[in-house]
């Protein structure tokens, strides 16, 4: 009989640590089906805490502001831009974007408004421009996108929540879509220099009735 026991017992015990573990591994994935599409470094640092605006000025139009823990910026057709208070050099960026509107144009400034990676619709071409590189800078190419790639529409989520990394180290920046590299672009034209040196900007277009939302803004210093 104890030995009937026995055997009982240790062929229970596998199955049983068998089961904790489905069991366990059931949860993880419950939970971890809302992860962010990017994944962030443990040593990025959150730039909104995630009930105001403390750690950006604006500069514009006033109206950005924090709804559900999410920075809001509802247009009504006046430019305007949210920047950091610190600034950065060498970095990666990652976070997540929504617009609505049939002409909507966003995007993230690196140190100024020379460089800037496009959200959206571009208001000259007409066409999506989405992780593309726009030049408002003096030089060579001024008020162009100097780094395009092919269909950004089949990358963007229309209507939804997109999520973009942009990593910015000396005169290059490489842009990831939604989990997808896009973009890597180093800056050689000579009447053009590229210093991310400063603040980092959210902008709102003018002319353009629409509403942008971020969430999950984080970024990694990079040290080279």
């Amino acid at each position: 009989m104890w030995i009937k026991s026995w055997l009982y017992v240790w062929v229970k015990i596998p199955f049983f640590v068998f089961l904790m573990g489905m069991v366990a591994l059931t949860f993880n994935n419950v939970f971890s089906g809302t992860a962010r599409a990017i994944p962030v470094a443990g040593d990025a640092d959150k730039l909104f805490n995630g009930k105001d605006l403390n750690g950006w000025r604006i500069d514009g139009a006033d109206v950005w502001s924090v709804e559900n823990g999410i920075v809001t910026a509802r247009g009504t057709g006046e430019e305007s831009y949210l920047w950091t208070t610190k600034d950065f050099e060498y970095y990666e960026i990652s976070l997540s974007y929504k617009m609505e509107g049939d002409r909507s144009d966003s995007g993230v400034f690196m140190g100024s408004t020379d460089y800037q990676v496009q959200f959206g619709i571009s208001g000259s071409l007409k066409v999506d421009m989405t992780g593309c590189v726009y030049y408002g800078g003096s030089g060579k190419g001024k008020g162009t996108y100097i780094a395009s790639f092919q269909e950004p529409e089949k990358v963007v989520r229309n209507g939804d929540w997109n999520d973009i990394a942009i990593r910015v180290t000396r005169d290059r920046i490489e842009v990831t879509l939604n989990e997808k590299k896009v973009l890597d672009f180093t800056e050689t034209e000579p009447t053009r220099s590229f210093n991310s040196k400063g603040p980092i900007g959210l902008q709102l277009h003018g002319n353009v009735v629409m509403n942008v939302f971020f969430r999950d803004v984080r970024v990694k210093k990079i040290g080279l």
